[in-house]
């Protein structure tokens, strides 16, 4: 072997390593590391999403179709079919059958959910009566109400503000003064899904309410 080969060998074996690099390593060594656990937390994080279920909240299935004892007891009652709308479909709460709070309220932001663009299930004339006051109060209208035991009765209708804890003023329209009765004597709880109708007999506004 030449002096020249032995030489390079030497020299590369025993040059010493500089300054920077010998500072440098303990902190490349961390970074190794702190590279390593995150692509280990990363792996962890895409085999812990394909293990997740998605449990969907069941929703309830609306039947816009009004049941045919329905359909005769508002025709025997001289009612127009073609007229029906479904107003609002919803789950009773405690305060919809509480006899202390004595109402049914109908949402508005709710009722639109059930109604075609343009249809509504009051006509303006109706509309700006509940809207005006009358010695403080709001006016009300006085409606015939098909109970689900097909029974008929007489039930006021309001309409109803409520200021939101956001500022904003909420407003509801609510079967008021005769409703406890509807519900005891239809035996309605809190749980019960029912449906409000309305239809016209003439130029009169009435409602069916409907256990589902």
């Amino acid at each position: 072997m030449s002096k020249i080969t032995l030489r390079k060998k030497f020299t590369r074996s025993n040059q010493p390593r500089p300054t920077w690099f010998q500072q440098s390593r303990p902190l490349l060594e961390r970074e190794m590391v702190e590279n390593s656990d995150k692509e280990e937390a990363a792996r962890e994080k895409k085999k812990a999403k394909r293990n997740i279920i998605v449990r969907a909240t069941p929703s309830v299935v609306i039947n816009k179709i009004l049941p045919i004892e329905f359909k005769n007891a508002i025709t025997e009652f001289g009612g127009c079919l073609k007229s029906t709308i479904l107003v609002i479909a919803k789950t009773l709460f405690k305060t919809d059958v509480k006899p202390t709070e004595g109402r049914l309220p109908i949402p508005q932001k709710e009722v639109t959910k059930f109604l075609r663009l343009g249809e509504f299930f009051l006509n303006l004339e109706e509309e700006a009566r509940l809207s005006t006051r009358i010695g403080g109060k709001m006016s009300t209208m006085s409606v015939t109400l098909i109970e689900p035991s097909r029974q008929k009765c007489k039930i006021n209708l309001r309409k109803w503000f409520m200021n939101k804890d956001n500022g904003k003023i909420s407003s509801s329209y609510v079967l008021v003064t005769y409703w406890n009765e509807v519900v005891r004597r239809n035996a309605l709880k809190s749980g019960t899904l029912v449906q409000l109708w309305a239809f016209k007999k003439g130029e009169d506004l009435c409602f069916a309410l409907i256990r589902v």
